[in-house]
């Protein structure tokens, strides 16, 4: 129901916030600056971030996972005699990655390991460790594994050898920097067999990815430094997935000679066997992989249905 006229005019009338006047005090005050306007102050002890276009000096580096901006190009006018005969040689290397070999020689020749890898005396050694990764990555002789590579792969091998050392010396020198005991894993540098482990990690993303060939190079990678029975089996599978017969035979094979009772390793055999068209072969290692005694009753039934459809197979 709607209220009458009277009773709305007798209603008090609700202030306007926005409406109010402003007393004296305020309406001669001057407008306060915006605060974004306002230059900002470094906190105590800490220096003023630089601007885009301020110079900076060198800091901890935190290379991007996977990335290679650690080492500069050097420009033509940087070269000596010996780098520019370099670069003219006819090698399967892209011409600014030659020039960073040259620029990551010159870190080497001054002997310094914190210059090698990229870091300050004030890196711990998670920054050390990635800094490490992201070179090794880089100057490993393995990332130009079947090219031509000439007077570069005795750089290359020079060059990983004194990365590895140079993490070496930091990490050994860092638990006593630090107070921590040198017994941290962290301080550890990675051996051959965590390298490969890195490199079949990677295989195994491109092949879920579907990067068959991609995945194939990473696997030959990870096995040219360590080559477990684990790695051969999967490698194995990827390469008859890529149509790779003979490799997957290749790999299958040696697998079985580490691993000759393990019924896992039989069956990845059989399979690549039968890839390659060898079902008589196929068909005997399965024979013999289910005379094994096994108590994962789920891998005996896939042996007995690999062999039952092998058989199906020949007899066709």
């Amino acid at each position: 129901m709607t209220p009458p006229r009277a009773a709305i005019a007798a209603m008090p009338a609700r202030p306007a916030v926005a409406s109010a006047p402003a007393g004296p005090a305020a309406a001669s005050a001057p407008a306060r600056p915006a605060a974004a306007s306002a230059p900002a102050r470094p906190a105590a002890g800490k220096p003023a971030p630089a601007s885009d276009d301020a110079p900076t000096t060198e800091r901890d580096p935190a290379p991007p996972r996977g990335g290679r901006a650690t080492v500069q190009v050097l420009d033509d006018g940087a070269l000596d005699a010996d780098e520019r005969a370099a670069l003219a040689e006819d090698v399967e290397i892209d011409v600014d990655d030659r020039r960073r070999i040259f620029a990551m020689e010159r870190r080497v020749a001054a002997g310094d390991p914190l210059a090698m890898l990229g870091v300050t005396d004030a890196s711990d050694k998670k920054a050390i460790k990635r800094a490490y990764f992201v070179l090794s990555k880089e100057f490993h002789p393995d990332r130009y594994y079947g090219k031509r590579l000439g007077t570069f792969a005795l750089r290359l091998a020079h060059l990983f050898d004194a990365l590895a050392k140079a993490y070496a010396t930091l990490t050994e020198d860092a638990p006593r920097r630090r107070g921590t005991t040198p017994s941290d894993a962290a301080s550890r540098p990675p051996s051959p067999a965590d390298y490969a482990a890195e490199l079949f990690d990677r295989a195994c993303q491109a092949e879920v990815s579907g990067d068959l060939a991609g995945a194939l190079r990473l696997f030959a990678s990870a096995l040219r430094v360590d080559a477990p029975a684990r790695y051969l089996r999967r490698a194995s599978r990827c390469a008859m997935a890529a149509g790779e017969a003979g490799l997957a035979l290749e790999y299958a094979r040696k697998a079985a000679t580490l691993e000759p009772s393990d019924p896992s390793t039989s069956r990845v055999l059989a399979a690549a066997f039968k890839a390659a068209g060898k079902l008589e072969q196929a068909e005997e290692v399965l024979v013999m992989a289910v005379m094994i005694p096994i108590e994962n009753d789920q891998l005996m039934h896939e042996l007995q249905a690999d062999l039952a459809d092998l058989r199906r197979r020949a007899g066709q």
